[in-house]
């Protein structure tokens, strides 16, 4: 049995988007300013049979300037689905790009954008979890009885990308709406309040 736990703004240990390059190669990865994150819908299955975790990721945008590009920063995710939506729910014609050694996923558009208006981006995504310290990892906890297996998360400065797929630079501020899948024996933390808990059969 899953329990959906929902968190508003951090997850686990703590989830924060902050300023800093990032520097990869011999060049800097800077986002364009043309669209701008409102508000994110994050949900993340971790399983620690496998040592891996489910996601997906919902991000609602505005278009600041016309554009037929949407620019998205995410380092060694695997990608299994994107969509991207209009204001009305109406899937927009789109390919994808994915620069594997930069980090970037390229959403193209077969027409520009509609300035000041709002559309969704839908991006399904899985990867491994790892013994690691930053980003979205795995380590130990001590209790009475021995160790015990934990998933942190750990995204300052510039780490969330390697988690999910964002606007992971400081000027690109939104709202955060998470939930987490786990077994009901499992516990979850958050430097955040407890918005709901539900259980699905």
């Amino acid at each position: 049995m899953y329990q959906i736990v929902g968190l508003f703004f951090v997850f686990l240990i703590g989830l924060q988007i902050e300023p800093q390059n990032a520097y990869y190669g011999n060049s800097y990865i800077r986002l364009e300013h043309k669209t701008k994150p409102l508000q994110y819908w994050l949900k993340v299955i971790p399983n620690f049979h496998e040592l891996i975790y489910k996601g997906d990721v919902t991000i609602e945008i505005i278009v600041k300037e016309s554009t037929n590009k949407i620019m998205l920063l995410c380092n060694y995710v695997e990608i299994d689905d994107v969509q991207l939506l209009d204001d009305k729910g109406t899937e927009v014609n789109k390919s994808i790009n994915i620069i594997e050694h930069l980090g970037i996923l390229n959403i193209y558009t077969a027409k520009n954008l509609t300035v000041e208006r709002t559309y969704k981006i839908r991006v399904a995504f899985h990867n491994d979890l790892f013994f690691r310290k930053s980003g979205f990892f795995l380590s130990y906890y001590l209790e009475n009885t021995g160790k015990k297996l934990a998933a942190l998360t750990h995204m300052e400065p510039t780490r969330a990308r390697f988690v999910f797929p964002c606007y992971d630079e400081p000027e690109f501020k939104a709202k955060f709406t998470i939930s987490v899948a786990r077994q009901s024996y499992e516990i979850c933390h958050s430097n955040m309040p407890l918005a709901f808990t539900s259980k699905k059969e």
